[in-house]
């Protein structure tokens, strides 16, 4: 054998292929009256995150945006900056006040940033990330749809467009959600016109999803359907969430 094809088998076995990466943009009102409970829904998130990290062998890369930081800049900025290889997770939350108007182009909502008094629109949001790389998007806003006044609206400044740029068994189910799945999950708390509702211990979709996620992974085949459908389950008789998953191969 040449020495040449000797040296590049060698470097095959030698280079370790990059790692799985899962990126997570956390974003919370922090500021109005909802403020206890997008905190809670921080602190509960955040701690599923370090075990989903540790259950997959994913690093964790975390950018938290709330009060102040908060805004179209900031993540748009994150948007155009965070680097994502084609075989990485990417995770955007939201929790706060959310609306919809007469004009709104989709069943998602806006999400509202109480500090710069700005909305942004899911459905360009989750436009914006998908031309990033990535194996597996996960969009989720815990937050209203429902309609506002046109005087409230006008108040609102909107972005012209986003920057392209047992412990053992519920390992095994988190790897398979998240390592094993490819494809597209958009998820809010509440249908268009209908409210999503906070309280002192966080966001009642936020804690059905955490819950169902648990639930989930502990199944034989677990699925991203089936979990967000136990979502829903938990929540009837608060509130009425929606979700749109698109897998692929």
């Amino acid at each position: 054998m040449k020495t040449a094809a000797i040296l590049a088998i060698l470097c095959l076995m030698s280079c370790k292929l990059p790692a799985k990466e899962l990126h997570v943009l956390l974003s919370a009102d922090t500021i109005s009256n909802v403020k206890k409970a997008s905190k809670r829904d921080l602190e509960n998130l955040q701690k599923e995150l370090l075990f989903i990290s540790s259950a997959t062998g994913m690093p964790l890369r975390t950018t938290l945006l709330k009060g102040s930081m908060l805004s179209i800049a900031s993540i748009q900025a994150w948007l155009k900056n965070e680097v994502i290889n084609p075989d990485d997770v990417v995770l955007i939350y939201y929790t706060g006040h959310g609306f919809r108007t007469k004009k709104s182009p989709s069943i998602w909502p806006y999400i509202y940033l109480p500090a710069t008094k700005e909305a942004i629109d899911i459905n360009d949001l989750v436009r914006a990330l998908t031309t990033k790389p990535a194996a597996l998007y996960i969009t989720i806003a815990d937050c209203c749809n429902n309609l506002i006044k046109p005087k409230i609206q006008a108040r609102f400044t909107y972005p012209h467009s986003f920057a392209p740029s047992s412990q053992a068994h519920l390992t095994t189910g988190y790897r398979k959600l998240f390592l094993e799945s490819r494809g597209i999950i958009i998820a809010s708390g509440s249908k268009p016109k209908k409210r999503s509702w906070a309280t002192a211990k966080g966001g009642i979709f936020t804690n059905a999803f955490l819950l169902s996620l648990k639930n989930e992974a502990a199944e034989h085949n677990p699925d991203w359907k089936r979990l967000f459908k136990k979502v829903k389950f938990i929540c009837k008789q608060y509130q009425k969430p929606q979700f749109k998953i698109s897998m692929g191969n």
